[in-house]
């Protein structure tokens, strides 16, 4: 929702029950890695069957061990000029320019330095993309990017779920939010 200069998101966090006690006292924290989806930061998904999903499939790259299941609700307030939200024809297209003329180059210059693949050669595409949102970050002072994705195999639905459907083109797209300002997350409760 929108109000004013602000966007207000009820989103969903899955993690250990232990883990979300502590986030509930005090406040999130996260793990830096060069491959995550939309940047380092927090992430929560809008679907809250996503949220509940992740806690079955927890990466110990991205997440921690979950012995019990919980999931956090929490209210964002952003401000409208802070967030990037990818499901607007807008915002996207002026990532994507951003990524042509302003990041790629830097890259190619050696400006902004990302290992490239060892059996390939070739920069690879989650390092680049987590790079260029962290640059999005800082260059534009960015609070949050909202992205979707449309995986070809989708983790969360059941094998053959679908199939013969696809010739509706309507798809499920998984939208993710990430946080980098943790000031924007207004509440936090436990479901």
């Amino acid at each position: 929702m929108v109000s004013g200069n602000t966007v207000e998101l009820v989103v969903y966090h899955g993690t250990d029950y232990n883990v979300a006690k502590l986030i509930e006292k005090s406040n999130f924290k996260y793990k830096r890695s060069k491959k995550h989806w939309l940047g380092n930061g927090i992430y929560f998904y809008k679907d809250i069957s996503l949220a509940n999903w992740w806690t079955t499939k927890p990466s110990n790259s991205f997440g921690s061990d979950i012995s019990k299941a919980a999931i956090l609700e929490c209210t964002l307030i952003i401000h409208k000029d802070r967030v990037l939200d990818l499901r607007k024809l807008d915002d996207y297209l002026w990532f994507t320019e951003q990524y042509t003329t302003e990041f790629l180059p830097m890259v190619y210059s050696g400006e902004i330095k990302i290992q490239k693949d060892k059996d390939t050669g070739k920069f690879n595409s989650k390092r680049l993309r987590c790079a260029f949102c962290d640059f999005i970050r800082h260059q534009y002072k960015i609070d949050a990017i909202i992205g979707t994705f449309n995986l070809p195999k989708q983790p969360y639905l059941p094998k053959g779920y679908g199939d013969g459907f696809k010739d509706f083109a309507l798809e499920y797209i998984e939208t993710q939010i990430c946080i980098f300002n943790k000031r924007v997350i207004k509440e936090k409760k436990i479901l």
